[in-house]
């Protein structure tokens, strides 16, 4: 009497176990709002621009070489912006590693670019408990200069803060262009769409993570009149860079070199 129940135990247990890995493992060939990848952007107009900006500020949770699965895509970034328009300051703020990480790694990649770019230590986490910061400070200075397009690579806080201090520079931003964003029903799934399961296909259903690190900058942000691109994942979910792509990037010469060394 006493050993059914835990005979009925395991083999509920291994009846979950079986469950959750074929739920894990099944393929996912539509996105959840049931939409294609391929036909996502097909029937969207696009939208105009102003132009290339003249003068740029960078804001970043820069990681890259922090650890094997640090995102590397900032580097990348600021790698080809720095190949761009007047590069006004950067600054850094938590998100992919904490602040002492993101700061360390933007200033050290700032400084292997060799281009002069100030870098200003940004906020260690989100708001409300974000204290003023130099970053915030800077970018409010850049902006008394003139017109700014604000390339933001990792959550919100610094730009929020800058902004809701100073409310009369919000006209001298000439765009906020910020990788984050979903549709309504999206959720986050590399696999999806390519026949793969979700398990072995990449991993979990992932976050909109600049978003969800400080949603309440994003909420600030939002709620002023400034013009606001949003670049979500979708956008780059088929570039993959590997170990090939790496060794063609350290081959280019000038800045290249600097930006694979910190991706190895």
């Amino acid at each position: 009497m006493i050993g059914r129940p835990c005979a009925l135990s395991i083999a509920g247990s291994l009846t979950g176990v079986v469950v959750l890995a074929t739920v894990l493992t099944a393929p996912t060939a539509e996105w959840r709002n049931g939409e294609r990848f391929d036909n996502r952007f097909s029937d969207r107009p696009e939208v105009a621009l102003s132009g290339p900006p003249a003068r740029i500020w960078i804001d970043t949770d820069a990681a890259c070489g922090a650890g094997k699965r640090v995102d590397p895509d900032d580097c990348l970034a600021i790698l080809h912006l720095a190949n761009g328009p007047e590069i006004a300051g950067i600054s850094t703020v938590f998100g992919n590693a904490p602040l002492e990480i993101t700061d360390a790694t933007t200033r050290r990649l700032a400084h292997g670019l060799g281009e002069g770019l100030n870098v200003h230590r940004g906020a260690a986490e989100p708001l409300p408990d974000a204290p003023p910061t130099a970053a915030a400070h800077a970018l409010a200075e850049a902006l008394e200069a003139g017109p700014l397009t604000i390339v933001t690579l990792g959550p919100l806080t610094n730009i929020a803060a800058a902004l809701d201090a100073r409310p009369d520079l919000r006209a001298n931003v000439d765009r906020i262009v910020a990788v984050m964003g979903r549709r309504r029903g999206h959720v986050f799934h590399p696999s999806e769409g390519n026949g793969l399961g979700i398990l072995l296909g990449h991993g979990p259903v992932f976050r909109d993570f600049n978003v969800a690190q400080d949603p309440k900058a994003v909420a600030t942000v939002l709620a002023m009149d400034v013009p606001l691109v949003l670049v979500p994942y979708e956008a780059a979910r088929r570039i993959e860079i590997d170990a090939a792509s790496l060794r063609r990037l350290a081959r280019f010469g000038g800045r290249s070199p600097v930006v694979a060394a910190l991706l190895e």
